[in-house]
């Protein structure tokens, strides 16, 4: 009953299609935002680098959770920018080489107000900063490197070189260097400026392995569309060289810096869990382990760690300081889809490696078959 009035059939079926018509638009703007890769692969490793920051200060993350929140709205609306510019940028290119891109066929209208719906939160959170010209200057930057990227005439995606340190700054070094200065910020302390250095390579050279890979996978569509990535200018070959002898190696170092520093045992255990899964992945499963080149169910090594072992072990290693930080480690946990896959995979790996040894196993030995007289009598059996 409604206010004395029943609800038939009819009215309950067209409020469940208008329930399932909200939803069908807001899957389709999180795809046209790509809020799945930015919030899975790019979001939850900026958190760390905050959550990592204030263990090294000597603060609980728990306690900063109100900077958690602004970092989050601030970073989410430069990734809805980033996408929506990048591929109104693309269209042209896009049908040439036969991508899919989630404005075509988009009206005008539309697009126009997705700009607006994130450029004007953009400049509150601005003005916010006002105060504090270092995060300032690096959201204002993030912002500007994303559209220098994309827009012509600049477009810094067809010039090479450029177009990858564009985005392992915009992707990777401005916010995780953003995120160092939220937390300090918050916790009223002053970093190191080794903590800072160690943060800066390493997410930079996060930030290139990332789009190297990316423009390796796009190689063949990119030079059919006339589009001069750097993979395209310098041969894949070359760049696979680059990344595994120089970038990579240079990258370990720097996050084996940062773990020095924290001190914390559950960073070094969470470290070896995601080298181990990716090994048994590898060997039971036949799942590849790359460094930068794509291949079919690929997997980047140390990219799990990056975005789910790591915020969680941050927050893990901070339980005993406040006990706000075990109800973070939940709501993180619940909220990232790696956290799923990652359990997913570890209960199937264990069985996977159970029955592999069983099998190994030598079975019992078979039974002898008594001879001699009387061995056919009844009752007869072996000792």
């Amino acid at each position: 009953m409604n206010g004395g009035r029943a609800v038939g059939p009819a009215a309950r079926s067209g409020r469940s299609k208008g329930w399932a018509g909200w939803g069908q638009r807001l899957s389709g703007l999180a795809a046209v935002v790509r809020a799945h890769d930015w919030w899975t692969y790019k979001v939850a490793m900026i958190l760390a680098t905050g959550y990592a920051t204030a263990l090294q200060l000597g603060a609980s993350p728990a306690r900063l959770w109100t900077c958690w929140l602004f970092l989050v709205g601030a970073l989410v609306l430069v990734a809805v920018f980033a996408s929506l510019v990048n591929d109104l940028s693309d269209l042209h290119e896009d049908r040439i080489a036969g991508k899919r891109n989630q404005l075509e066929g988009l009206p005008r209208g539309r697009v126009a107000a997705l700009f607006v719906a994130c450029l004007v939160p953009g400049g509150i959170f601005l003005g916010a900063l006002w105060r504090f010209p270092a995060q300032f200057a690096l959201y204002l930057a993030n912002w500007g490197i994303f559209a220098l990227y994309s827009l012509p005439p600049i477009r810094l995606k067809c010039r090479a070189g450029w177009g990858i340190l564009a985005i392992a700054l915009g992707e990777s070094l401005l916010p995780n260097l953003f995120a160092v200065l939220v937390a300090t910020t918050g916790a009223a302390r002053q970093p190191s400026p080794l903590w800072i250095t160690l943060v800066g390579i390493w997410s930079f050279l996060v930030g290139l392995r990332s789009i190297l890979w990316h423009q390796l996978r796009d190689h063949d569509s990119d030079r059919e569309a006339g589009v001069v990535t750097f993979a395209v200018w310098a041969s894949p070959q070359r760049v696979r060289q680059l990344v595994c002898w120089v970038l990579f190696p240079i990258e370990c170092a720097a996050l084996l810096g940062l773990l020095i520093c924290l001190g914390r045992p559950a960073l070094w255990i969470g470290l070896g869990l995601c080298l181990l899964t990716d090994l048994l992945r590898n060997r039971l499963w036949g799942l590849p382990i790359v460094v930068v080149d794509p291949r079919p169910q690929d997997r980047l090594v140390l990219f799990e760690f990056y975005d789910m072992i790591f915020p969680l072990a941050c927050l893990a290693a901070a339980i005993s300081q406040h006990w706000g930080n075990a109800i973070m480690w939940l709501v993180v946990a619940a909220s990232t889809p790696r956290a799923g896959w990652w359990c997913t995979d570890a209960w199937m790996l264990l069985r996977t490696l159970y029955e592999r040894l069983h099998q190994s196993l030598p079975g019992p030995p078979p039974r002898s078959t008594p001879t001699g007289p009387g061995a056919d009598l009844p009752g007869r059996h072996d000792s």
